[in-house]
């Protein structure tokens, strides 16, 4: 894999931008990461209409279930659904990351 060349500030301009879109799309790990991170987005962004379990639910007898098909991903130790909170805790995350980029 060749790295790609520094990039100088003056030097860049609108022309620069597809060369280097085509040369990211062009590397295999690239499109590797594209892919989970649409995986991520669009689990997170449309989980929880297709897994409406709450996330802050509570329930102590639920507590420490493992995965099942009521729970995919099992509770914790409080009964709190893992998947629900794994989905809203991923929500979190994308929109910190967003924010710092920004």
């Amino acid at each position: 894999m060749s790295a790609l060349p520094p990039v100088d500030s003056v030097t860049t301009s609108r022309v620069q931008i597809p060369v280097l879109l085509k040369r990211l799309w062009c590397d295999r790990t690239a499109q590797i990461a594209l892919i989970v991170l649409s995986a991520i987005v669009l689990a997170v962004l449309v989980g929880p209409w297709v897994y409406p379990a709450s996330p802050n639910q509570i329930d102590f007898d639920r507590a420490l279930l493992p995965p099942s098909p009521a729970h995919l991903l099992g509770t914790n130790d409080l009964g709190q659904d893992q998947l629900a909170r794994l989905l809203s805790g991923g929500r979190i995350s994308l929109a910190v990351g967003v924010v710092a980029m920004g």
